[in-house]
């Protein structure tokens, strides 16, 4: 004959919905944890990322490259083995480039210097 079920009965299932919650909120937690961290590291990805300067050559060597932007200003960019230097599409290398060529630089700011990602040169306009 079945005996009715009692609350001793039901006590394991009861004490596993209750841990299944309490995981559940944790798991809400560290998702919300987690989307605030992405947010922050987007951010400071974002501030790591490629600025575009265009200009004209000024001068080229010594592992720097300055320019002469559309503003008129002077900017200069540290040049680094990773640098990729293009003149008409082409591969070059720095002292390649003359004083007077159009130039679209990608930097990194690195506190108040500039390092080159990438020079674009061409002979002309």
């Amino acid at each position: 004959m079945a005996t009715p079920l009692t609350d001793a009965h039901c006590q394991p299932q009861r004490r596993l919905k209750i841990v299944s919650q309490v995981m559940e909120k944790r798991a809400e937690r560290a998702c919300g944890t987690m989307l605030v961290l992405l947010a922050i590291f987007s951010g400071m990805a974002a501030t790591l990322a490629d600025e575009v300067h265009e200009g004209k050559v000024l001068s080229a060597g010594d592992d720097k490259l300055t320019i002469l932007d559309s503003d008129g200003e002077n900017e200069t960019f540290a040049v680094t083995a990773e640098t990729k230097i293009t003149l008409d599409g082409k591969p070059v290398q720095l002292n390649d480039l003359q004083s007077g060529f159009p130039v679209k630089v990608k930097a990194v700011r690195k506190g108040d210097k500039y390092s080159a990602t990438s020079i674009e040169a061409r002979t002309s306009k």
